[in-house]
């Protein structure tokens, strides 16, 4: 099965939730320190402006222009989310359980195609986040995927120089 064929079978869900935080004020913003930016109160504005924080660097894609994403928005008031918020366990709407885990992105695709898009904390859709775990998930599942139709070699040294250590690792 191809990599698009696969992907576009799946319905990929992409949130960015913030699962205890609040919003900053402007005043606060000015207290964010690599001390506190992970905590309630301060980690809702500090993991949109990451780089007001810490050392970061842009990674620009390759010159070949991006993708182009198809819409086919749709309702998605009738999702019940059914789990753990805050530590209760709770049944929410859709709507409430993105308000109550303070998420600030939040992306469905379904077949290809973009079926809801919602933005909140004054995230935008062409700004940076801070993606912590997730981008291990999406390199993995990428990873596998192209190891299983043999685009990729599982064993394969990795040549690229890495700034941290420049030892080749093994790909799994």
């Amino acid at each position: 099965m191809s990599t698009r064929l696969f992907l576009s079978q799946l319905v990929i869900v992409l949130w960015f939730c913030l699962l205890v935080g609040a919003t900053v004020t402007a005043q606060e913003r000015e207290t964010v320190t690599k001390a506190n930016w992970l905590q309630p109160g301060f980690n809702t504005w500090a993991f949109q402006h990451t780089g007001s924080v810490l050392p970061t660097a842009v990674v620009s894609r390759q010159a070949t222009p991006p993708s182009h994403l198809v819409f086919s928005p749709r309702g998605l008031s009738d999702f019940i989310y059914s789990g753990t918020v805050a530590g209760a366990s709770k049944t929410l709407s859709l709507a409430d359980y993105l308000r109550l885990s303070y998420t600030d992105a939040f992306l469905v695709m379904h077949n290809g195609k973009v079926v809801f898009e919602r933005y909140f904390n004054g995230m935008s859709p062409h700004q940076r986040h801070l993606m912590m775990s997730a981008t291990k998930s999406f390199t993995g599942t990428l990873a596998a995927m192209l190891a299983q139709e043999t685009r990729i070699d599982s064993g394969a040294k990795v040549e690229a120089e890495r700034r941290s250590n420049t030892t080749p690792v093994t790909v799994r």
